[in-house]
């Protein structure tokens, strides 16, 4: 269980008496005690700082060592991207990613033309100082036939198989200012994510609507045909 907020601050606080107590033989002012002072102020501010989501980008890399992104397919409204690390010489695919882009809004313009240049999504709009936010719409899975080698390719998977799939709307925010950019459906490794998992992680009960479902998973379908026609970079 996760410790209360004064009971952070007075465990902190021990550490910092701690770390004061060793320096109070050092000469007042050195350089030693200016950084001491500056570590145990540091530890007091950030005792419950709140802890930022990771990004699936830095889940990767965490997991597995290594991140790369490759776009496979792009057009106006659809982009479908490899979040991949590397084994060995080759890219194994944690996370096929299928972004369905919202009205592009100005405040954004910049950002977003890296990410259709190839660009991580939720990394390109932390850098550029937005916050981003992802709203569970339906968490499963999905049954990757047979016949769906393009998948099983990049993941190194044997099929048939059933993959998580996390479908979620992303907002940015910026200040008072809140805008939506995509709708992206995932499809993740089996070694990477369960639908367990991503509920976990989540913390997203939330079911949605058979038919709506069975829209998005005609969706991925669509995306799956139309990606094994297009030469895989």
């Amino acid at each position: 269980m996760q410790q209360s907020c004064p009971r952070q601050r007075a465990a902190v606080r021990g550490k910092v008496r701690g770390i004061m107590k060793q320096q109070t033989q050092r000469i007042s002012g050195s350089q030693d005690s200016r950084v001491t002072a500056f570590i145990a102020i540091t530890l007091l501010i950030t005792a419950c700082a709140p802890q930022r989501a990771l990004l699936n980008s830095e889940r990767i890399a965490e997991r597995f060592g290594s991140y790369v992104v490759r776009l496979l397919q792009q057009d106006e409204s659809r982009r479908v991207s490899n979040l991949a690390s590397r084994l060995d010489d080759r890219l194994i695919t944690r996370t096929l990613a299928i972004t369905y882009f919202e009205k592009p809004h100005a405040e954004f313009a910049e950002v977003a033309a890296s990410i259709r240049g190839g660009a991580s999504i939720g990394s390109s709009f932390q850098d550029a100082g937005w916050e981003v936010s992802k709203q569970t719409r339906h968490i499963g899975n999905y049954s990757v036939a047979s016949g769906e080698t393009t998948v099983a390719q990049l993941m190194d998977i044997s099929l048939p198989r059933d993959l998580a799939m996390h479908v979620y709307r992303f907002s940015v925010t910026q200040g008072e200012q809140s805008l939506p950019f995509a709708t992206i459906v995932e499809l993740h490794h089996p070694d990477y994510m369960t639908a367990s998992d991503l509920r976990r992680i989540y913390r997203s009960n939330f079911v949605a609507a058979d038919a709506v479902v069975a829209e998005w998973r005609s969706a991925v379908a669509a995306a799956l045909l139309d990606l094994s026609a297009t030469p895989t970079p």
